[in-house]
């Protein structure tokens, strides 16, 4: 990334915090003129969630959590996605410190697409390494004020 242009070009997501899902997902629906929200209760991640999917984890300050369970609301407006959470129980500390009370929801992260290098022990890529492109894989990062 070279400039704030090239930043904006892979942004995707704006991610809201809130203690009300439904009063969240009714604000953005009537505020931005979205389609209905899609909910999730009691969405589980973390190493000791037996309703977590095979393979799911979430890391939180560089440590897998064993536990992180939210409300989470989605839609998109136009090509970029909307995500309400509300926090619920586990390493879920990160969410709950950017609620404020009485308000439908707060903005608590922005997240853009970015591309990684699969990378070996030479420092190059598989594909790199026989003369070919580096192998990409798409990602999601996201960037939290504070």
């Amino acid at each position: 990334m070279r400039s704030l242009a090239d930043l904006m070009r892979n942004f995707l997501q704006v991610g809201y915090v809130t203690d009300d899902i439904d009063a969240a997902a009714s604000y953005l629906e009537s505020t931005f003129g979205t389609i209905e929200c899609v909910k999730h209760f009691r969405s589980s991640l973390g190493r000791a969630s037996p309703g977590a999917a095979a393979g799911s984890f979430v890391v939180v300050d560089g440590v897998t959590a064993e536990e992180w369970l939210i409300d989470v609301a989605l839609v998109n407006a136009g090509a970029t996605n909307l995500e309400i959470i509300r926090p619920l129980g586990g390493a879920v500390d990160l969410y709950r410190g950017a609620i404020r009370p009485g308000v439908p929801s707060t903005v608590h992260h922005l997240g853009f697409r970015r591309r990684r290098r699969t990378v070996v022990e030479n420092g190059r890529s598989d594909r790199s390494a026989r003369g070919g492109p580096a192998s990409q894989a798409e990602g999601c990062h996201a960037l939290v004020p504070g």
